[in-house]
Parts: C-alpha cells; sequence; structure tokens
C-alpha cells in the first residue's frame, strides 16, 4: 500500500511538476536522517514526550485513541520517505500537503507580510490543510553558508543565503492539516544541527532569532526559544502549547482547521507563559535561599537575569503592539461561542489577552528584581560591617597584647642585665620589683580605663562596648 501511495504521488507530479519535484526529491532520499514524533492525547497532557516511533508504532496509536474518541495531536519533525507513504496511504492524506511541505517560497518573498482575514472559509475544512513560513536569523555568528548547509540534516531541503548588511537567514516551514476528525497532524523542520559550533567573541551572546511575517510590523512575530535552549526549536514550541489540556481543547474548537495565524500567537503566549514561569522561579530562589551567602557569581546571575527580563518585556511588547486586529477578534467570537471553554478559569484568557496579562506580570517581577537586588547590596553591606568589627576585634586584642609585651620586655631586659659588671652602686633589686608592680598597674588601668575603649572606636570607626557591658 506505501508503495501504491509513492506511485500516486508520481503520477499526480506529471500534472502538477511545480509542486511536487521538491517532494519527489524527498521520496528518493535514503534514510539516514533521524525522524522525531511528539504525540499526546486529551488524556495524556502533559506527560507526552519527544521519542522515535515507526510509522507503523504511530498509526496503531491513533487508531488505538481514535476509537476511544480521543482528541489527539501528532507532531512529527524532519518527517522522512517512510513515514510519508505509510501515513499518507492509512490516513489518505492529499499528496498536495506533503508536496507543499517540501517546497520553498520564492526566495525574494520569505518576508513578504501576510496579511489573514477574520473569517476566511478556506480554513474551515477537514480536507485542507496550511502551512507557516518561518526565518532564522544568525546574529554575530562567523559559520560560513557552507558550514551551516552540511550541518543541516533535513530531509526537506531549505535556503540558507545572506544578504548584506543583512544577516544570515535560513526558513523553515510547519504544515498542519486534520486527516481525522480528532487528530491534528504537524510537520516541522529539524533545527540546523552543530548550532554549538557558531564562533562567538568574548562577551557576546550568539544570537538566533525565528521571526514569522505574519504581524502588521515589518519584522514579523518574534517566537521566541524556550530558556534552556539557544534557539526556537518548532517542535519545542508545539510540545510545550499541547502539553495542556486547555490548549488542545482550543485547537479542536474549531469545526474545521485551526486558523493558522491565531495558532501562531497561542504558540507565542504558551512560550512567553513558560519562559516567564522558569524566570520568575530563579530570581525567587536567588531573593530567598542564595542571597543569604552572597558572592560574586550571584551578582553575576542577576545582571544576566536582568538583561533576559528586559529583552522578554520588549519583545512581549512589541507582539502585543503589532498583533493583527483580526485575530484578537477571532478568539474573542470563539470564546463566546464555545460555552465549554469558559468552565475553565485558564480558559478565561483569550492568547492576545495573555500576552497583556505577561507583559503586566513581567512588570511586577521587574520591581521585584529591583528589590532584590537592593537586598542583596543591604546583604553585602551587612557582611562587610561584620567582617570590620572582626577585623577591629581582632586590633584590639593585638593591642591589648602589645600594651603588655611592651613594659614586660623591659623589665625583663633590666632584669637581665649582669648587675655585678654595673658601675657604681647601681640601683637595688628592690627598685626592679617596684618598677615592675608599677607598670603593671598603669597597664591594667589603661586597659580598663572607659577613654582607651572610646579613643579606639573612633580611630576606626566602630562603636565599642564599655568593658561592664564585656562581663
Amino acid at each position: 500500500m506505501a508503495s501504491q501511495y509513492a506511485e500516486s504521488v508520481r503520477q499526480f507530479a506529471k500534472n502538477v511538476p511545480g509542486d511536487m519535484c521538491n517532494v519527489l526529491d524527498l521520496l528518493s532520499r535514503k534514510e539516514r536522517y533521524e525522524t522525531r514524533v511528539f504525540y499526546t492525547n486529551s488524556n495524556t497532557a502533559g506527560h507526552g514526550d519527544v521519542c522515535r516511533l515507526t510509522a507503523t508504532k504511530l498509526i496503531n496509536r491513533v487508531r488505538d485513541d481514535q476509537k476511544q474518541g480521543l482528541r489527539a495531536v501528532c507532531v512529527i519533525e524532519n518527517i522522512s520517505p517512510a513515514f510519508i507513504e505509510e501515513l499518507g496511504t492509512t490516513w489518505r492524506v492529499h499528496p498536495l500537503f506533503f508536496a507543499n511541505h517540501a517546497m520553498n517560497p520564492a526566495k525574494d518573498r520569505l518576508w513578504d507580510r501576510v496579511e489573514w482575514k477574520h473569517g476566511d472559509k478556506i480554513e474551515h475544512s477537514l480536507d485542507e490543510y496550511q502551512h507557516l513560513n518561518g526565518i532564522f536569523e544568525y546574529y554575530d555568528t562567523k559559520i560560513s553558508i557552507p558550514d551551516l548547509t552540511n550541518l543541516s540534516k533535513n530531509y526537506c531541503s531549505r535556503y540558507i543565503f545572506k544578504d548584506d548588511p543583512w544577516p544570515v537567514n535560513s526558513n523553515i516551514r510547519i504544515s498542519y492539516c486534520r486527516p481525522l476528525p480528532e487528530l491534528y497532524l504537524f510537520l516541522v523542520d529539524p533545527p540546523i544541527d552543530g548550532h554549538r559550533a557558531f564562533h562567538v567573541g568574548n562577551d557576546v551572546q550568539a544570537q538566533i532569532i525565528l521571526r514569522f511575517p505574519y504581524s502588521t510590523n515589518r519584522g514579523g512575530l518574534l517566537l521566541p526559544s524556550l530558556r534552556a535552549k539557544r534557539m526556537c526549536v518548532p517542535m519545542d514550541a508545539l510540545k510545550n502549547a499541547f502539553d495542556h489540556q486547555w490548549q488542545i481543547d482550543l485547537l479542536f474548537s474549531e469545526p474545521g482547521l485551526f486558523p493558522r495565524i491565531p495558532l501562531l500567537y497561542m504558540l507565542s503566549s504558551s512560550l512567553w507563559e513558560t519562559n516567564l514561569r522558569g524566570l520568575h522561579a530563579d530570581i525567587q530562589d536567588i531573593s530567598f535561599n542564595r542571597i543569604r551567602k552572597p558572592n560574586l557569581k550571584i551578582s553575576d546571575d542577576l545582571h544576566d537575569l536582568r538583561r533576559e527580563l528586559s529583552t522578554m518585556m520588549d519583545t512581549m511588547t512589541e507582539t502585543q503592539r503589532f498583533a493583527p486586529d483580526p485575530v484578537a477578534i477571532f478568539f474573542n467570537e470563539l470564546r463566546e461561542q464555545n460555552r465549554t471553554l469558559k468552565g475553565n478559569l485558564n480558559m478565561r484568557l483569550t492568547p492576545i489577552e495573555i500576552h497583556d496579562q505577561l507583559l503586566g506580570r513581567a512588570g511586577q517581577l521587574h520591581i521585584f528584581f529591583m528589590e532584590t537586588l537592593q537586598l542583596l547590596m543591604n546583604t553585602i553591606a551587612i557582611r562587610d560591617s561584620q567582617e570590620n568589627l572582626k577585623q577591629t576585634r581582632q586590633s584590639v586584642l593585638l593591642t591589648r597584647l602589645a600594651a603588655i609585651y611592651l613594659p614586660l620586655s623591659l623589665t625583663t631586659a633590666v632584669f637581665g642585665m649582669n648587675l655585678s659588671e654595673m658601675t657604681g652602686s647601681g640601683p637595688a633589686v628592690w627598685v626592679f620589683v617596684v618598677t615592675l608592680v608599677i607598670m603593671i598597674l598603669v597597664t591594667a588601668a589603661i586597659l580598663r580605663s572607659e577613654g582607651f575603649y572610646n579613643r579606639f572606636s573612633e580611630l576606626f570607626h566602630q562603636p565599642a562596648s564599655k568593658p561592664s557591658e564585656q562581663r
């Protein structure tokens, strides 16, 4: 059956060569790259994982879930020829879905802004499919375009180019369809392998930014990466969203295919919420735990977190400002039409409203961060004061020892003289004894006097306790 589907694709390509030439090239490639699968349903939301599944095992899991009436989402990264043939045959996916996923838009049209009018009927049918075109920008990297091309492990060929004075660009595509009433199938490109090899100068962090030209500004919507990642991976973005039950419900709330631009803003709000939650946890950990023993590492970490928070607030402000009005209208109408969504507290906010709420929470976190920074400075000042007081006490002890040592050393030196060799009658022995007693009494009086402590305290600018208070 799989070979029959591949043959039907080839026959179809004869009539539409412009669309099918890329998929024919894809089908002819050997199975040499890794294909990863993320699969979750309405029962396992939050427990799904990215793994390597064969097409047969995936089909069997979907069949079992469909029998139970479970809603499911399947994301395939770097789909292989075997997956195309088996899934296309079993689920009767139109060959054009895979063809359009494999093809590239014109290079000079990648940054063209795409508008979406709410109410377009093309996306309200189960037989349709949609694609999202994104562009990676590689800032502060010295790696060459041929090296990037060699590092790519994608079955689908994509552009990698540089137009001066702009940074290196590479395009990706996210495609999705609804082959079964209770199943969404997403196809995504893998990230360029070896991104750690990017050469970066001292104190300069390489920036790899993913944008989609579907907002009202020229630069497009920036889809953030997860905090633990160096670049935004489409597989991670979809997994992060559909690990939450309410977002699966939102995806299936439409009778047909969910529109692509609202989907993009749903992914954006989910990523920002995850990142803000993690950033808040890190700042809290410093504020409540690590700050008790301040050091230079904590100071460096706070500066990094401050930069991350500032960048996050700027980007979320940009996302909020340039969100298309039809997207907000779509979500508001969808919330009113689907009464079941109102029962969930989290669903009372649309993705656009979530962006607004996250921006407010980020502002509150910035205030908390500044309080943490001030607390760190106060903690360091207190510890420095304690250290200075400790040094002062050690100096007092040293002064006491010196006050005792000097008269004793003088007296000892006198007693060490050879009296028989002294000229004249010389002093009697009792003179030395009386002198020693007098010096001891005078030294003790000085050490116990209040004026001694006050003068010593003024010298070191530290308050000294009275002798009576030390008892």
